[in-house]
């Protein structure tokens, strides 16, 4: 991987679209009825640089972690190209993949499962820079000692089994492992969503230090807004695999203007003072990702539908500086939406 200067973006994703094949029934086998194929990702580019954090949200099914996978190539593209630095990561095969992968790392949602029950802690940490040959085996044991305790864990944990850590512990090990390779991109996925709130206080902020003291690139995905307004500094709003509103994040989440992004965001419960009822919550269900609605794919749940957005699929359009949203009717800046 060459070495991007300042401006250069650590990562940039191109146009990726991801479909699967849906399994058919043994009438439509009967009948050869063509397979249909399930839309996860749909046309999305995004850009990570240098110590920035770049929030992606959006309900269950939007496509998210798909994004994730097909960033660190666990799933082939269907087109598009993802740039780590300037190789592309799904053109490149053998050495080359595996040096380019040592500068991409990905954190898992579950740490249950993440992390390998028979390895001790210290194995688990160390492993990836054994396998880049990193380190030697003389080595290894300062170097997962010292990520153990970048981490907030003690360098005597490393001798412990994940059965024996608290899930706040269990998701440390798997961020230490993550940083063994010392990597300039992170991509967390749900990486609190499966903590108790007090333990993903703790965890928000250990990713905070270390984008500030690192440098690194984070790429942190959830569905929690509230989350993102704490860490990232800019964010991704997606719906069925395509992106809706994106830009930094004062702007998107304070002065939003897509209904889907209002609608996100009426949605997060209110922890203090009365809950405001100017804008309604989503209404209705995710459209099946199989049979996308025409037109704007928002438009069964949008409360400013016009008769436009059945038909066309709209355009990007800049609302404001690195605002971007694609909306054929732009929700008004004051953060009124009337019920549709």
């Amino acid at each position: 991987m060459s070495e991007p200067d300042a401006t250069s973006p650590l990562l940039v994703a191109e146009n990726i679209s991801k479909t699967f094949p849906v399994r058919r029934s043994l009438t439509q086998v009967v009948q050869r009825a063509p397979r249909q194929r399930l839309t996860a990702v749909d046309d999305v580019s995004l850009s990570l640089h240098r110590g920035q954090v770049l929030g992606i949200v959006g309900e269950s099914g939007s496509g998210k972690s798909t994004i994730a996978y097909c960033l660190v190539r666990l799933l082939e593209l269907d087109s598009g190209k993802v740039l780590i630095g300037s190789e592309d990561m799904h053109a490149v095969r053998g050495d080359a993949l595996r040096e380019l992968r040592r500068h991409i790392q990905l954190i898992f949602q579950d740490p249950y499962s993440s992390l390998n029950p028979r390895l001790t802690v210290g194995r688990a940490v160390g492993e990836p820079a054994r396998v880049h040959n990193l380190v030697d085996r003389a080595g290894e044991a300062a170097l997962v000692g010292g990520l153990l305790e970048r981490c907030g864990l003690r360098p005597q944990d490393a001798a412990r089994y994940p059965r024996q850590l608290s899930g706040g512990q269990r998701q440390r090990v798997a961020i230490a492992r993550a940083l063994s390779t010392s990597p300039e991109i992170l991509i967390a996925d749900e990486a609190v969503s499966a903590l108790d709130v007090s333990v993903q206080a703790q965890i928000l902020n250990l990713l905070a230090e270390l984008q500030s003291d690192l440098g690194v690139g984070i790429i942190f995905i959830t569905h929690q807004l509230a989350v993102i307004s704490h860490l990232a500094t800019d964010v991704v709003v997606l719906y069925l695999g395509r992106v809706m509103e994106s830009g930094p994040v004062a702007s998107v989440l304070g002065e939003s203007r897509h209904p889907y992004t209002r609608g996100l965001l009426q949605a997060q419960p209110a922890l203090r003072g009365p809950r405001t009822k100017q804008r309604p919550a989503l209404a209705g269900e995710l459209p099946s990702a199989i049979t996308i609605p025409s037109g704007c794919r928002f438009h069964t749940r949008c409360p400013l539908v016009a008769p436009i957005c059945r038909e066309v699929d709209p355009v990007p359009v800049e609302v404001s500086p690195g605002h971007i949203s694609r909306c054929h009717v732009l929700a008004p800046a004051d953060g009124h939406v009337p019920a549709g």
